[in-house]
């Protein structure tokens, strides 16, 4: 006698994050008007780059005139936060997909009665459609500056820049990517693995006007798909779709 067997099967499917992981940094410390620092991008895959800004201005907002990398991409403004305060602090972050691997100059143009420190970061394994998300900002007064950002996975790099009229101390469990000072004010930027969830991004000084901003760095996202499968007789098939 033979006996007849049917194949069940169920596909799962679930989301696979790449790493995003850090190449290296460049920064300087430099006065209203034009300024340039060189920096080298390696050829890594999916690379992004981000341009960080700390300003200070006792007569106005600081403003960012311009900013290019390589003589002619320009990078996409992220977002800013000013204080505006009696010494205003002010932030700007802008990135760039896909930048040229290459050793060339960040040159930007700012005006900044304060002075100006502007630092540039390299990733790879980034989402090039998507290459950041969760910005967030504030500014205050006191001595320690802290902001929370929402992270999109483990695999994911959260970056943040500070701006103050004080020196700045990076908080250990950050990677600091640059930090100066220009006359009094004073500019860091730093990073750090996300989570998944809410990651804090802090700085120390003496109390003064502040501003912190920053973002989640968020990796490539693909799709992975498994097939299970097993033989059942007639008899047990009909017991399973009974739940027997």
């Amino acid at each position: 006698m033979k006996r007849i067997l049917f194949v069940l099967g169920w596909l799962f499917s679930g989301l696979i994050y790449a790493q995003v992981s850090f190449d290296t940094s460049s920064s300087k410390v430099g006065t209203t008007g034009a300024n340039s620092f060189s920096l080298t991008v390696a050829a890594n895959s999916n690379r992004f780059l981000v341009v960080g800004f700390s300003m200070g201005s006792s007569a106005g907002a600081p403003t960012v005139n311009s900013v290019k990398w390589n003589g002619s991409e320009t990078p996409t403004l992220i977002g800013s936060v000013n204080n505006s305060g009696a010494d205003q602090s002010t932030v700007y972050i802008y990135g760039l997909v896909g930048p040229t691997a290459t050793t060339a100059n960040v040159d930007f143009n700012t005006t900044s009665s304060g002075g100006v420190i502007c630092g540039a970061a390299s990733f790879y394994g980034v989402n090039q459609s998507t290459p950041t998300s969760g910005f967030n900002s504030t500014t205050n007064t006191s001595g320690t500056q802290s902001i929370s950002i929402s992270s999109q996975s483990s695999n994911s790099m959260v970056f943040a820049v500070d701006a103050i009229w004080n020196a700045i101390t990076t908080n250990g469990s950050q990677v600091q990517d640059w930090n100066g000072n220009a006359t009094s004010m004073s500019g860091a930027g730093s990073h750090k693995a996300g989570t998944g969830g809410s990651v804090t991004m802090s700085y120390t000084s003496a109390s003064g006007n502040w501003a912190i901003a920053g973002m989640s760095i968020n990796p490539p996202v693909s799709r992975r798909r498994a097939h299970v499968s097993w033989l059942m007789g007639a008899s047990e098939l009909l017991a399973f779709l009974k739940g027997e």
